[in-house]
């Protein structure tokens, strides 16, 4: 329960403090700039999910964290990251013609998905501590970064994207950086069957439900960005901002209670007492973060309203969209972590490609309408039947 405490404690932290940062941006930066920011923070999140399926669950079959052999994920992970960056470099050069923001934000890029990795092979063998500490030096470092903007009231957005690089640089000095200099040692890849045989047991079908979720969760951003542009973008990225901090303590909590529900599993002892541990958890998390956000979207509502040049119904209705769209995603994860336990990734990603058939066919119908913000009622659809099929899957192996 302590690893878990702070767990959630850091990972809430660190993501608070990325909501900090936002909100100093939305203030200074223009409606366009802060679209940018806002997709880079989408692109980034794939990214991690994407690690997560890759890395995250193959390494669900391994124990022991010393075994030289493991060391061929670094490699598959430098490819990986090279590439995303060069993806997330394009896009950002494409949306801002301006080459200095674009490489710091590809290299911001490379530095989490780094930092990303080690968190998930430090959590997959329990060794919370450094991920701890890892998450309390970025949130300083990122609330150091929004105070001074916002102290200097500062609209520079390449300064803002070192804001962004050097937390995530300096939080990876917790972690015993061995591991990196792993990363270019190429004789690793004499194991590369290794990684081989766990992702085709593991991690394909975890790949192609992380993809499919991207749609269900994300599907409308990038349809938003490339139809309507990072202005239209903006006003829904921003109230989604404010449940972030929730999606990355539920992904906190399916790091930490993943390996133990699985070894439970394994020993056929009882996982219950750890999923309501995690599910509490994550409740009584959202509640607090829904009170916080509902309080500063009604106080600042007018203000917000100007910014975006929306009507102060549409930005409500939108929130509360989001809204159920998070709770949901509380609700099914308990269920989520149980399935992977479990080795029910097949399963898991046809129920999601299900779920994103429905919302990207929706998603397109909102498009037609041309009123951006009606794309999150598929989201709020795909969700709950998400919800529904994970939920009566997963009653097969509640014991």
């Amino acid at each position: 329960m302590k690893s878990l405490l702070k767990a959630v404690a850091g990972n809430g932290g660190a993501s608070l403090a990325n909501l900090a940062f936002g909100l100093v941006l939305l203030k200074v930066l223009s409606v366009e700039e802060y679209g940018v920011f806002a997709f880079y923070v989408v692109l980034q999140g794939l990214g991690f999910a994407i690690s997560n399926a890759v890395f995250g669950s193959p390494l669900l079959k391994y124990s022991d964290f010393n075994d030289e052999s493991l060391k061929v994920f670094c490699n598959v992970n430098l490819i990986y990251t090279l590439f995303f960056a060069l993806l997330v470099f394009l896009t950002a050069y494409f949306m801002l013609d301006d080459l200095y923001s674009a490489s710091v934000l590809a290299l911001t890029c490379v530095f989490s998905l780094f930092r990303w990795f080690l968190r998930l092979y430090y959590a997959n063998f329990e060794r919370h501590e450094p991920v701890f500490y890892c998450d309390l030096i970025y949130f300083f470092m990122v609330m150091g970064f929004a105070l001074l903007i916002f102290a200097v009231a500062s609209d520079n957005f390449q300064f803002a994207c070192l804001g962004l690089l050097l937390p995530v640089f300096f939080s990876m000095f917790s972690f015993d950086l061995r591991l990196l200099r792993h990363h270019f040692d190429f004789t690793n890849l004499k194991h590369f069957d290794l990684f081989k045989r766990g992702f085709k047991s593991q991690g394909k079908h975890s790949l192609q439900g992380v993809i499919a979720t991207e749609v269900v969760s994300s599907g409308h951003s990038y349809a938003l960005a490339v139809f309507f542009g990072p202005a239209a973008f903006a006003p829904i990225a921003f109230l989604q901002l404010f449940f972030r901090p929730v999606g990355v303590v539920l992904t906190a909590i399916s790091q930490i209670k993943r390996p133990v529900v699985a070894k439970k599993m394994r020993d056929k002892e009882s996982c219950c007492t750890e999923l309501k541990q995690g599910f509490i958890l994550s409740s009584a998390f959202f509640l607090v973060n829904f009170i916080f956000a509902a309080i500063v979207i009604f106080y600042f509502i007018n203000a917000f309203e100007n910014k975006f040049k929306l009507d102060s119904g549409v930005l409500i209705f939108s929130f509360l969209l989001i809204a159920l769209s998070s709770t949901l995603k509380v609700f099914r994860n308990s269920s989520s972590i149980l399935l992977q336990a479990a080795d029910q990734f097949r399963y898991l990603a046809r129920s999601t490609l299900l779920s994103a058939v429905l919302c990207i066919s929706l998603v397109g119908l909102m498009i037609y309408l041309k009123e951006p913000y009606l794309t999150l009622i598929p989201i709020v659809l795909a969700d709950f039947l998400l919800y529904l099929l994970m939920r009566n899957r997963a009653k097969k192996y509640v014991n």
